[in-house]
């Protein structure tokens, strides 16, 4: 078994200024300097045996703070540079609609017909980067490496990990700088993705996506019957969500939980989205499709997460619109999904709509928290308190 930890190099004067970096050699910042402490600490107990990297200063000195606690010669390796920008390099992200009106939409909205003058065609990135690490898997079969690349080449090799083809590439999502995924490898070289995105060493003011103004989310409609609207969840809505459910009665309700939501989905590590009924927002659930909690966690399964719909809006159809649209995105990634669901009777709408949806329970027990709950031990039946379900999609 192989497997590969793929890392996106720390931030660099490129993200700070938000300019097109692409090739250009740019230094990391001092922020990008303390996230690789957090790195080269998550690091320190993982059994590298190998280590790659784009030769561009800022992977670098991102390989290097991998390498710390362990001493590795350093394998630079052209094909897992950036994308070359062309004449995009060194613009600043804000002048490109306006510069480039025509390219800017290809990469917001069709990123797999990408191409601009003097540069590189997204499709030779795609082909670049998967040639890449095919040939450095193939050399490094039952090893342990690291491969340290950049955030437009690593969400093209991910696309490809995932099993898609390039069309695919703006599902994937961007990743934030010194984010962390895991790929292992058969004898036969297929990828499987066991995380995707992972910035969980950074502190939250660590972050540098959460930050990007040019990072934002696209707005997709996911479903659209005229009365129920299931979209991406937005930058507004955790305040608005926050604001009806203390209104209903959850005084500890905040928006910092749907906050996370979007962070997480801007990262790329999940998709976030909401329902809105004759326009107003009605309820939210999210998925992560390369979880590593609960019972299932580090299986390949995606986990459903988070699902709420506002007292005044049930049973007018909106959870169940939800749950249909979580569970088509998942199948995109796995024939199986699961989910947790809490045992008191705040949650007693939800355990009836997953048995009528076909969700058997895993046999495990009860959870609390991220641990099983031993025989006849005494738990709180708060909402940490959980069941854990699952359910075949295909």
């Amino acid at each position: 078994m192989l497997r590969i930890y793929f890392v996106r190099h720390a931030e660099a004067m490129g993200n700070v200024q938000e300019f097109f970096q692409g090739r250009t050699d740019c230094e990391i910042s001092e922020r990008g300097a303390k996230q690789l402490e957090y790195l080269a600490e998550w690091f320190r107990d993982v059994p590298i045996e190998r280590i790659y990297s784009s030769p561009l200063k800022r992977t670098i000195s991102t390989a290097e703070a991998v390498n710390r606690h362990h001493g590795l010669p350093i394998t630079e390796d052209e094909r897992l540079i950036e994308i070359d920008g062309g004449v995009w390099e060194g613009k600043p992200w804000a002048e490109l609609p306006l510069l480039y009106p025509v390219e800017y939409d290809l990469w917001q909205n069709r990123m797999e017909d990408f191409y601009i003058e003097n540069g590189e065609k997204m499709t030779e990135v795609f082909d670049r980067m998967k040639a890449a690490v095919t040939d450095i898997a193939a050399q490094n079969q039952g090893r342990t490496i690291a491969v340290v690349s950049h955030g437009c080449a690593l969400r093209n090799y991910l696309c490809h990990a995932m099993g898609r083809s390039i069309s695919a590439l703006k599902d994937v999502g961007w990743s934030d700088n010194t984010a962390v995924s895991l790929v292992e490898y058969g004898d036969d070289l297929t990828p499987k993705i066991i995380f995707k995105n992972s910035n969980e060493h950074l502190p939250a003011e660590m972050s540098t996506l959460s930050r990007s103004k040019w990072s934002r989310i696209e707005d997709t409609v996911y479903s659209d019957d005229g009365t129920i609207r299931v979209r991406n969840l937005r930058l507004s809505d955790p305040e608005i969500f926050a604001r009806e459910e203390v209104a209903q009665g959850w005084q500890n309700a905040s928006p910092e939980k749907l906050e996370m939501r979007i962070h997480d989905s801007a990262a790329g590590k999940a998709i976030a989205i909401a329902a809105d009924f004759e326009g107003e927002p009605a309820g939210y659930v999210s998925v992560y499709p390369f979880c590593m909690n609960g019972a299932f966690g580090g299986m390949g399964y995606p986990e459903i997460v988070d699902f709420n719909v506002l007292e005044k809006f049930r049973r007018k159809g909106v959870g169940t619109r939800l749950m249909d649209v979580a569970e088509q995105i998942a199948a995109e990634f796995s024939d199986t999904v699961y989910l947790g669901v809490g045992l008191h009777s705040g949650y007693g709408a939800a355990q009836r709509l997953y048995i009528k949806r076909g969700y058997i329970f895993d046999g495990s027990g009860v959870w609390y928290g991220d641990k099983v709950c031993p025989p006849y031990a005494e738990c709180v039946n708060d909402d940490d308190l959980n069941l854990y379900l699952s359910k075949k999609l295909k």
